[in-house]
């Protein structure tokens, strides 16, 4: 009866390892999701950064834009810059960053008065294409008295 109960303890030990090998090729497979996922997680949030600069980037394109057609204090005559005009950013948050002013201007009567309009397009962008690519589109009408 001895050699009939060690075929049986044989039997089982097999059955064990298979279990843990299953067990560990879970733990593998859910390990390697969570890296994956927390990849993924940094790379949104560096995305949201480089959104939120482009965003600041095309707004400081806008102020120029807007100084260049109504300076403080100026007296005219308003005209847009010349459009468009990229400016670049070597300092700072935005560095590496460029953006691109357009400008164009319209004349328009109302009564006796004569008004210019001034529609300004800025977009701020980083990069040309890629996992690091952002960009973001602004834009402000500024209207005026004729001069």
């Amino acid at each position: 009866m001895s050699n009939h109960m060690r075929v049986e303890l044989f039997k089982q030990s097999g059955f064990s390892i298979m279990s843990a090998i299953f067990i560990v090729v879970i733990l593998a497979l859910v390990g390697s999701y969570i890296v994956s996922l927390a990849s993924l997680t940094v790379a949104s949030g560096n995305l949201t950064v480089q959104g939120t600069k482009a965003y600041f980037a095309a707004k400081s394109g806008l102020e120029w834009g807007i100084y260049q057609v109504a300076p403080v204090g100026g007296a005219g005559p308003y005209n847009c810059p010349t459009s468009p005009t990229t400016l670049t950013f070597s300092q700072g948050g935005l560095k590496s960053f460029k953006t691109v002013v357009t400008c164009t201007q319209a004349a328009f009567t109302e009564g006796s008065v004569n008004y210019n309009i001034f529609q300004i397009t800025s977009v701020g962008q980083y990069g040309t294409a890629g996992a690091d690519f952002a960009l973001r589109q602004l834009y402000v009408t500024v209207v005026q008295p004729g001069v």
